[in-house]
């Protein structure tokens, strides 16, 4: 119920959703080798923790959000600084994480494309748990 109800958001902020998925080990495999934009993870996946996920999201460089009922303070290092969903999913709050997570990447990207001695960097393509395929400004994503 309740993953309906973020698929639902997703799709009409313009997501394609490609999840939801119950099992962290169908999420990892997905994380490793999907064309991903965003990712939804909730930490507590059918009682086992997603943490391999986000680090294997992290290792691609596709950014995450944790969705939790717990706090910020809950989340295990290294993942303490990544933004977080608060449970109950309000609409605001899902639009909210989403954003924030966009213009860090996009704050991240123009970093390494523009770095401070004038070089190019190399290109970087990017393209729980739940997968949400495009934000208009996100593309895909996994929930």
């Amino acid at each position: 119920m309740v993953a309906m109800l973020l698929e639902d958001m997703l799709a009409d902020f313009g997501c394609e959703v490609i999840g939801p998925v119950a099992r962290v080990g169908k999420a990892l495999a997905m994380a490793q080798r999907e064309p991903l934009d965003i990712a939804i993870l909730d930490v507590n996946l059918n009682g086992q923790e997603v943490y391999p996920v986000a680090a294997a999201l992290a290792t691609r460089g596709i950014p995450f959000v944790f969705a939790t009922g717990y706090d910020k303070h809950s989340l295990r290092r290294p993942y303490d600084d990544r933004p977080i969903l608060p449970k109950p999913f309000r609409r605001r709050d899902v639009h909210a994480a989403l954003a924030e997570v966009r213009r860090a990447k996009e704050s991240s990207a123009s970093a390494r494309t523009h770095p401070a001695d004038g070089g190019v960097a190399g290109d970087r393509v990017a393209k729980h748990t739940d997968i949400a395929k495009g934000h208009p400004s996100t593309r895909r994503g996994l929930v």
